[in-house]
């Protein structure tokens, strides 16, 4: 999925695009069985799974920064019970502090990198009735952004909802263009860290809504979630 959606060749283009070209191939094995109605559900079931796991790394990750300064408090011999205590609300707090930048930056992103692509498919399947392995060359090639703009192409009445995501992630951008220190600043003030948390909620809410709408009736919208 990191070739698929997220990789850019620096150098050796030519055999990139061989690679990248093999891995759709592969999606595309069984369309000899189904000429006329294939559709990738396997590529769409992939990209979901890739989002959902991105989701329960974070989670796994935070709970082993967690358990691991758990361990060095019980361990330090130079703590007293108050120390310790001390230390771990402090913890507590840089633990929430991470917690708060990192999903932020998980439902725009990421996001929008996973959902981007699903959509362009969903929204060449309902234009086309197929989705074809040339599209999904197509696909891959561009940035998360470009396959926003490629939602709005295929189906014009997306407009709105694209042009209103894409406001949103260009606000995020200039949210984070900082680096992780100003934005862990940011939501070091709790006013602040709720407004960012209400526009990312907003941002993954709009996302749905486009997925929802751009996929009614679509075969393949299916596979999303059966």
């Amino acid at each position: 999925m990191l070739l698929l959606l997220e990789s850019r060749p620096v150098l050796g283009a030519s055999a990139y695009d061989e690679l990248r070209e093999r891995v759709i191939n592969r999606y595309w094995e069984m369309a000899t069985l189904h000429r006329n109605d294939f559709l990738p559900f396997m590529l769409v079931n992939d990209i979901i799974r890739y989002w959902r796991v991105i989701l329960l790394n974070h989670e796994s990750r935070l709970e082993q920064k967690r358990l691991e300064a758990e361990r060095k408090l019980a361990c330090d011999p130079r703590l007293d019970e108050r120390a310790r205590e001390a230390a771990r609300e402090q913890y507590k707090a840089e633990l929430l502090l991470e917690r708060r930048v990192s999903s932020y930056k998980l439902r725009f992103s990421r996001c929008l990198t996973c959902f981007a692509s699903i959509g362009t498919m969903l929204a060449a399947t309902t234009r086309d009735e197929h989705f074809s392995q040339a599209s999904a060359m197509d696909m891959t090639s561009k940035s998360p952004l470009e396959r926003l703009e490629k939602i709005k192409e295929l189906d014009s009445a997306s407009s709105e909802s694209v042009d209103r995501l894409l406001e949103q992630y260009g606000d995020f951008l200039k949210t984070s263009q900082g680096g992780k220190d100003d934005l862990r600043k940011s939501f070091q003030d709790d006013a602040r860290a709720r407004a960012l948390s209400d526009a990312g909620s907003r941002f993954a809410e709009g996302i749905f809504k486009l997925i929802s709408t751009v996929g009614e009736g679509n075969a393949l919208f299916r596979y999303c979630v059966v």
